[in-house]
């Protein structure tokens, strides 16, 4: 990676090439459509659980279906959050912390407001996950720990002998169940009939003013069979949540480490009220995701015709790698953010420093679009698969911050440190903090 920006990595039964460099980040953003283009589970591992979970979506097609799919979607995430849904949410984590402060395992309660972010303001249903979490939650985590087994993931194939491994059955039944839950929550009762195979009269859904709307919809009109609906639902449902949970989760233990930059922070909030951020607090989310991004690695591009990889090399000379149809291209957005070959943040790649961001949120968004589009920024993708719930994400993660730093002084519950995540997303491993009230 350090010689080339490029390593070649086995994973998911076959070899794959994984990009670690701006250069090569561009190459895979601008020919995406036509050479390197998406390729998700359900078509790089069709009999694997993961696939089961992940089907083919808005985040994995390619081509007419992916167009399809965004033409549904995209619209309403980009232009249509909920943003009182999104107020109560952060109202409601913060009636959690103060009731229970003190030292908190922060994981669970930080997936919870994820999950109840995304269901009220991009769903519009009030599932109440920080009361009562609803069966939702507990499935969830039951699939999750049976999806990112190491063994699993890189030989998926051991998912085809059940009877060796009788946890990928328990795996696959519990996907059905969050399958079933999902369903039974979400959509409209005219989109449930029509999943139920029953006929629907004057299949039209209410006025559009959601994405879950819009979805009823497609499935209503024939746009969207039954599994097309029940994949995009389901991804939507999980992505929505878990990369906010993740980057939350991240962000919380930056700041426990740091009283000096919570406190300015809470300063520089108070002169930046309403829709206007706190341009210090935009800073150190960015400089968290470009850190700790909560995806550090995907694999999911398949070469449809012969092409060439041109990377950098030590000696300045490029290194054409001749790529065949078939071959997996992938990411590394851990080795993009700090490498040797990012020339944004090539002095001091793993220092935390908010800073080189700029000083006006105006500032920070365009230098994030620039290091997007020259492939040195990947955390909400790039080109034209850029993250349509990256406004979601941000806002999600603006006002949560501000709730909590405005409310308690945050520290790490014990000085021997805090390790990432093994595998699958990235963020701190049974974080725990010290939630301590501030005075009035």
């Amino acid at each position: 990676m350090s010689k080339h920006g490029a390593v070649v990595i086995f994973f998911g039964s076959q070899w794959n090439v994984l990009v670690g460099c701006p250069e090569g980040m561009a190459q895979l953003f601008d020919r995406e459509a036509a050479v390197l283009q998406k390729s998700g589970n359900h078509r790089k591992l069709p009999h694997a659980v993961i696939s089961a979970l992940t089907g083919g979506n808005i985040i994995s097609e390619t081509g007419k279906k992916w167009r399809a799919y965004a033409r549904v979607i995209r619209p309403a995430l980009k232009d249509r959050i909920d943003a009182v849904g999104l107020d109560v949410a952060c109202q409601r984590l913060l009636g959690r912390l103060k009731l229970q402060q003190g030292v908190l395992a922060v994981t669970s309660i930080v997936q919870q407001y994820a999950m109840e972010a995304v269901t009220l303001c991009v769903f519009g249903k009030d599932l109440k996950f920080l009361d009562q979490p609803p069966r939702i939650h507990a499935v969830h985590a039951l699939v999750k720990r049976h999806i990112f087994h190491p063994l699993f993931l890189s030989v998926p194939v051991l998912d085809n002998y059940p009877r060796l491994f009788p946890d990928r059955v328990e795996a696959r039944n519990l996907i059905s169940q969050l399958e079933h839950e999902l369903l039974a929550a979400l959509p409209s009762a005219e989109a449930k009939q029509a999943l139920a195979g029953g006929a629907v009269d004057g299949a039209s859904s209410p006025s559009s003013s959601n994405i879950l709307f819009d979805l009823d919809e497609a499935l209503l009109k024939g746009t969207f069979s039954s599994r097309e609906y029940i994949d995009n639902l389901k991804i939507l449902f999980i992505a929505g949540h878990e990369n906010v949970q993740q980057a939350l989760c991240s962000l919380l233990m930056v700041m426990a480490r740091d009283l000096a930059l919570q406190d300015a922070i809470r300063k520089d909030a108070l002169s930046h009220r309403g829709d206007d951020p706190s341009p210090l607090l935009h800073a150190v989310i960015y400089e968290t995701l470009r850190l700790y991004p909560p995806i550090p690695q995907l694999i999911n591009r398949r070469v449809a015709e012969p092409c060439v990889l041109s990377l950098p090399s030590q000696g300045g000379a490029q290194l054409h790698v001749p790529l065949q149809p078939g071959t997996y291209v992938g990411w590394t957005a851990f080795g993009v953010h700090r490498g040797r070959w990012n020339t944004q943040w090539q002095s001091d790649p793993d220092v935390f420093r908010p800073s080189r961001w700029g000083n006006t949120v105006e500032d920070i968004d365009a230098l994030a679009r620039r290091a997007r589009s020259r492939g040195e920024f990947v955390s909400f993708h790039g080109g034209l698969r850029t993250c349509p719930g990256q406004a979601f994400a941000l806002r999600s993660l603006h006002l949560s911050l501000t709730a909590i730093l405005g409310s308690f002084r945050l520290t790490l519950a014990s000085n021997d440190g805090t390790q990432l995540t093994p595998g699958g997303l990235m963020a701190p491993r049974n974080l725990q903090l010290r939630f301590e009230p501030l005075a009035d």
